[in-house]
């Protein structure tokens, strides 16, 4: 009986007088039915002798470099993102900046994305930056609410802080909290940025082969 009359030969071991198995399987992997617009071609070998690699490929995981940015106004931020993202972008990094506007949303994000966060600050690749005051989010303790509850989490009281300030307030925020920078220079948020850089953290040991 000619192999194309057979039936569904999914899971099944190599048909006598054949060396491979052919068939168009759908984007979950599985065979494509009749009514299903297939999704790649897939041939089946039962002898690792016959499979010649055209290419080794290797690959290592590539993070962003991640700043969770809370202010009531992002709109003043603007340029030195630009900035940053063009420094960046000259060491083949991508800058990826969450814009929340509340320490509650900063909150929400890090417990929606833990796990990638925390990657990210074990690489020295995450860093936490609140402006002084915001009206509807603590007042003139905003960013000391921010200080404060990061630095009681364990996953974050490492990871460095950029508190923006437009005058000398709050500047007791880096002697009460380690690992806190009060500023008014945007110059110092990228400088602190590049140091950061430079300063890499644990390795990514994520590395893996792929043969093509």
């Amino acid at each position: 009986m000619p192999l194309r009359l057979r039936k569904n030969l999914h899971g099944k071991p190599q048909v006598e007088g054949y060396d491979s198995h052919y068939v168009l399987v759908n984007s979950r992997g599985y065979p494509a039915a009749l009514h299903e617009q297939p999704a790649a071609d897939e041939i089946v070998l039962f002898s690792r002798s016959q499979i010649l690699p055209r290419y080794l490929v290797y690959y290592r995981r590539c993070e962003a470099f991640r700043i969770l940015w809370v202010d009531s106004s992002h709109q003043r931020n603007q340029d030195v993102v630009a900035h940053l993202r063009t420094l960046l972008a000259e060491r083949h990094i991508k800058l990826v900046v969450a814009a929340l506007t509340t320490a509650s949303q900063l909150r929400q994000w890090l417990a929606s994305n833990r796990l990638k966060a925390r990657r990210q600050a074990r690489k020295n690749k995450l860093l936490f930056v609140t402006n002084t005051i915001r009206r509807q989010d603590g007042g003139t303790l905003a960013a000391h609410t921010v200080c404060e509850w990061l630095r009681a989490q364990y996953n974050w009281r490492e990871t460095p802080i950029v508190v923006l300030t437009r005058g000398r307030d709050n500047l007791q925020l880096s002697r009460q909290f380690r690992g806190v920078r009060v500023t008014s220079q945007m110059t110092e948020l990228v400088a602190i940025v590049l140091q950061m850089l430079d300063n890499p953290g644990e390795p990514d040991d994520s590395g893996d082969e792929q043969l093509l």
